[in-house]
């Protein structure tokens, strides 16, 4: 069953957008992940089938090849989002080594229509509120028959009807009001620049003040996620992951969202996870001996971790050209740190 063409439905006190792929709840939005969102509108669109979990890996990582994992983290994600219903029964029913089905009541969103029609050379129509755009088709077939084709209208040639939406009154009063704001600032801001133009050409120097735009995306969703590190190409992140006091290390691209593990859990602290230069290999710290850390390298593609260096105090870091590593080591005999720097081959070490 495909609901995609009213856009937006419901189910208990949830709103689900399909256009705009949003999720809302008592009238707010809840953000989520671009996969699990799609993950939801999937399950909501074919609500009352089984939905298998080849078809919904196909579905949502069609070109990716990911594990069933991060299928099983978005479908996690969801729940703890949804909830259970009052008797208990879950929104996402879990059939064992089969699949998922949305077993909630969907409904689609009712809400009022408007639309007038003047009469000219051209013929406009507008629609007020939500109007899917079947409602606005089968409307402009059947105004279309009556105003043009009647003999009574006595119009030689069929008319040319738009369809669009009418911009309410308080909509054009806003307009109007920002109009004269931005029309103020404009004239307080050159009154300054006139007052401060003599300090500006004194000194020879320009700013500028705009202010940056920023837009912040949620990467994981399990908040257990440490130390992340970007990969030189800004296409994959690093992090460390601490389950109930074990820790591995993620590789997750950020174009598809895929999960890798590239280091499997261990009993003993891990941190630091920092990229080659190249992007082929990740450096990482681990507390296998106890306080002191010992740096390892692993190939992001599959292989066996490498150790470079031990006895290392808390955390350390790669030269701008990537041929050096620096860290500080104790001294018991100094009672203070040493810096040392080697090669990342280990080689090469010396007290800086």
């Amino acid at each position: 069953m495909l609901l995609k063409e009213n856009h937006i439905y419901e189910f208990e006190d949830f709103q689900i957008n399909f256009s705009e792929r949003t999720l809302w709840h008592n009238g707010e939005m809840i953000p989520l992940a671009p996969k699990v969102i799609e993950t939801l509108c999937l399950l909501v669109e074919n609500h009352g089938r089984l939905m298998t979990k080849d078809e919904l890996m196909e579905e949502l990582w069609a070109d990716s090849f990911v594990e069933e994992r991060n299928l099983t983290q978005n479908i996690f994600t969801l729940r703890k989002v949804l909830g259970e219903k009052e008797s208990g029964k879950k929104f996402i029913e879990t059939l064992p080594r089969r699949g998922y089905r949305f077993v909630a009541e969907v409904r689609p969103v009712e809400t009022e229509e408007v639309i007038q029609v003047s009469h000219s050379k051209q013929t406009r129509i507008t629609a007020e509120g939500f109007v899917s755009t079947q409602e606005l088709t089968e409307a402009v077939k059947k105004i279309a028959k009556t105003l043009v084709f009647e003999k009574e209208i006595g119009l030689a040639q069929p008319k040319q009807i738009i369809a669009g939406k009418r911009k309410p009154f308080y909509k054009s009063v806003s307009f109007l009001a920002i109009g004269i704001l931005a029309f103020l600032s404009l004239s307080i801001a050159f009154w300054f620049g006139q007052k401060d133009s003599f300090k500006r050409q004194s000194t020879g120097l320009a700013f500028n003040f705009e202010p940056a735009k920023l837009k912040f995306e949620r990467l994981t969703e399990s908040g257990n996620a440490f130390y992340p590190a970007i990969s030189p190409d800004k296409q994959q992140i690093a992090y460390v992951l601490n389950e109930k006091g074990k820790f591995s290390i993620l590789l997750q691209n950020l174009a598809t969202g895929s999960v890798t593990q590239i280091v499997p859990p261990k009993d003993y602290e891990i941190r630091s996870p920092e990229f080659s230069r190249d992007g082929n290999f990740l450096f990482y710290g681990a507390r296998d001996g106890g306080q002191e850390t010992t740096v390892y390298q692993t190939p992001i593609f599959g292989g066996s971790a490498r150790k470079i260096v031990t006895n290392v105090n808390h955390n350390f870091t790669l030269s701008p050209d990537g041929e050096w590593l620096a860290f500080l080591r104790h001294n018991p005999e100094i009672k203070g740190n040493h810096l040392v720097v080697c090669r990342t081959d280990g080689s090469e070490e010396r007290i800086v």
